[in-house]
């Protein structure tokens, strides 16, 4: 014996595919909770200016990642690797904020 669940999403719109809102689900209803906004949302949203989708990387999270390309050699061109001291500074953050 089976069972099947219908997954069932408890507020349409952009809000449920939006990295900064928090589903608050009850037993019989559900709202959305805007981090950005910091405010609570009472109906589903079809434009929002703040939106940035769930599974998209920003460009921080990119650059933290990014080899360089390192040309300081001549004859001698290769890649700095991310997380290392010297590719912290070549982006000009401390080897500590990481």
């Amino acid at each position: 014996m089976s069972q099947q669940f219908k997954v069932k999403n408890p507020m349409p719109g952009l809000c449920s595919s939006c990295r900064h809102s928090i589903t608050v689900q009850f037993h019989s209803s559900a709202y959305v909770y805007c981090t950005e906004l910091s405010k609570r949302i009472p109906e589903p949203v079809e434009i929002c200016s703040d939106f940035f989708q769930i599974d998209q990387i920003d460009k921080w999270q990119l650059e933290k990642i990014a080899w360089i390309l390192d040309v300081s050699k001549p004859n001698q061109i290769g890649f700095i690797r991310p997380g290392t001291d010297e590719h912290k500074k070549l982006r000009g953050v401390s080897p500590l904020d990481d």
